[in-house]
């Protein structure tokens, strides 16, 4: 598809591209974006991972969202371009230990709000946010938020150690 090979050329260029191929009924929409602090030869590789798997999962791509480790790639026959994406994503990892979840969930919530607020909106930061909250003496909760470019949406990550 047109539109594949669109994202897939130019997202590593800047780590952002976001466009539309197509007419009428045909017209799609696209967004690749790499995290903020790969590079572009990562950029490329999950790029082009992220198209082929797209390709494979949906291969109609009415609608369709991939996020890898290292990007984000969106397809959809509606314009979301500039519109507020409330498809918001937190993924944990190492959080089998947690002894009171509510109060990690509380933390969590407020670490991720902090670093997406504070640092991801700033542009220098390319929609990146990364920080950390003790839990206790023995336990740190490290966060990762990746927002696109137009922040109007953000993936957050985050693990325990």
């Amino acid at each position: 598809m047109a539109m594949l090979a669109v994202l897939v050329s130019k997202a590593p260029q800047n780590s952002y591209v976001a466009t539309s191929c197509g007419k009428g009924k045909n017209k799609v929409y696209g967004l690749a974006q790499c995290r903020g602090d790969v590079d572009e030869l990562d950029c490329t590789s999950c790029i082009q991972d992220a198209a082929r798997q797209i390709h494979v999962q949906y291969p109609k791509i009415n609608h369709a969202r991939i996020w890898f480790d290292f990007c984000f790639l969106r397809c959809d026959t509606q314009n979301f371009t500039g519109q507020l994406d409330t498809f918001y994503n937190i993924f944990c990892a190492n959080v089998e230990d947690v002894t009171d979840p509510k109060t990690f969930n509380k933390k969590l919530g407020a670490l991720t709000d902090t670093i997406i607020k504070s640092e991801a909106v700033q542009p220098a930061n390319k929609g990146l946010a990364k920080g950390e909250s003790k839990l206790s003496s023995f336990v740190t909760l490290y966060a990762l938020a990746q927002c696109t470019q137009t922040y109007r949406h953000c993936l957050a990550r985050c693990a325990l150690a």
